[in-house]
């Protein structure tokens, strides 16, 4: 009698299933515009993502988990140095 292999779900060796987030969603958690994960990408500001389909990218959580707990400086919202005033 053949045994019957094991799910990779329920299988204590194997790694657990990763969550992909895509750019717009990373970008909603980051509280930031997706544009602006476009540019950290262009920078190596943030991790390198996965190109899975219509060359659209992915992120593991686990990665971006890692990525804020050890790697992430802290995003500071640009400084305004000329008001409105100071243009007219």
């Amino acid at each position: 009698m053949k045994s019957k292999p094991t799910s990779l779900l329920r299988s204590p060796n194997t790694m657990p299933i990763q969550t992909l987030i895509d750019q717009k969603s990373l970008a909603r958690v980051l509280g930031v515009h997706s544009k602006t994960i476009s540019r950290w990408r262009s920078v190596g500001k943030i991790p390198q993502p996965f190109i899975l389909d219509a060359n659209r990218p992915y992120w593991s959580s686990q990665q971006i988990e890692r990525w804020q707990l050890y790697d992430r400086s802290p995003v500071q919202p640009q400084e305004h140095t000329q008001t409105l005033a100071d243009k007219v």
